[in-house]
């Protein structure tokens, strides 16, 4: 059965009301304890390596964490040593890699194996990890973004910023909640995201193949 709004509306009268404390996966190494090293780190760097590129253990680090909503999932990433700024993510999902560039097909091709296990305790992670990893916007247009997901106050994406833009992303916002449908093969998800520059309430359906949608979106402010 569908989820409608009203059902939502429902649902979310008793929603939790510390939901701005909650937290979801990082996705970003830094000052991270969910990353660590990896363990076949130069049998992965031969894999990803080309002639004219060559990486070792000598000039990068693999770091990897697990991903909760893939069997035997793990999100990888390659770092040069001595930076700070990734140079490449990718998508490990028992023998299947594949490299995570803002193409929401790559994502998909995974999905398709059977790995994806999507349930209501980590269909915002998927969410949050989707989102991140897909690049969004007009096919026609040159520049296109990620949309970061804002879980509440102690959400990565705001870790960085100043008091004062951490107060305007979240003004008037209570945290993301999320439902399921009667079958739950489908779940809906309320949260606010930041998508250039621009800060939105919206409502995202997740269905459990993996499939994101936006059903509802409403303007906040600029950032």
């Amino acid at each position: 059965m569908a989820i409608t709004p009203e059902d939502f509306i429902k649902n979310s009268s008793n929603a939790n009301q510390n939901m701005l404390k909650n937290t979801l996966i990082d996705l970003e190494p830094d000052n991270s304890k969910e990353w660590g090293p990896y363990e076949d780190a130069q049998t992965f760097l031969n894999f990803m390596s080309t002639e004219e590129e060559p990486m070792t253990l000598k000039t990068h680090s693999v770091l990897c964490r697990d991903l909760p909503f893939y069997k035997d999932g793990q999100l990888l990433t390659v770092i040069e040593n001595g930076e700070d700024i990734p140079d490449l993510f990718c998508l490990k999902a028992g023998d299947d890699i594949v490299i995570l560039d803002g193409n929401f097909a790559y994502i998909a091709e995974i999905n398709e194996t059977g790995a994806l296990h999507i349930d209501k305790n980590n269909v915002a992670d998927y969410a949050k990890f989707f989102s991140y990893f897909t690049l969004f916007g007009e096919a026609e247009e040159e520049e296109t973004a990620p949309i970061l997901l804002i879980e509440g106050e102690n959400s990565e994406h705001l870790r960085d910023v100043s008091p004062y833009m951490k107060k305007r992303v979240l003004k008037n916002y209570n945290g993301y909640r999320v439902i399921s449908s009667t079958d739950k093969k489908s779940f809906m998800i309320s949260t606010r995201i930041i998508h250039e520059n621009t800060i939105y309430d919206v409502r995202l359906k997740i269905d459990s193949d993996g499939n994101y949608e936006f059903t509802d979106e409403q303007y906040i402010s600029v950032v």
